[in-house]
């Protein structure tokens, strides 16, 4: 059996114009059916712009996945209960 480690994610901070009201199947939806996978790639693509590797600035980087960014909050924050 496969252990999940929810500390190794963390909420994105967003500001309250970027913060989108939406339902953990909408959420679901969009991070898609493997939830730890897709969560993972989004971390990814923060480090990855973190790393100067994507945007110049962060908010290039939310312009553009702010759908992804919100969703992941929405699913961590449901998830989260289960894990701590």
């Amino acid at each position: 059996m496969k252990t999940v480690e929810m500390k190794e994610f963390t909420m994105f901070r967003l500001p309250k114009s970027l913060e989108l009201s939406m339902s953990y199947a909408e959420a679901k939806a969009i991070i898609g059916p493997d939830l730890l996978g897709g969560m993972k790639r989004i971390d990814q693509l923060w480090q990855d712009h973190n790393n100067g590797k994507l945007y110049g600035f962060d908010d290039e980087f939310f312009e553009n996945f702010v759908h992804e960014v919100n969703a992941f909050n929405v699913v961590y924050t449901t998830m989260r209960p289960l894990f701590f």
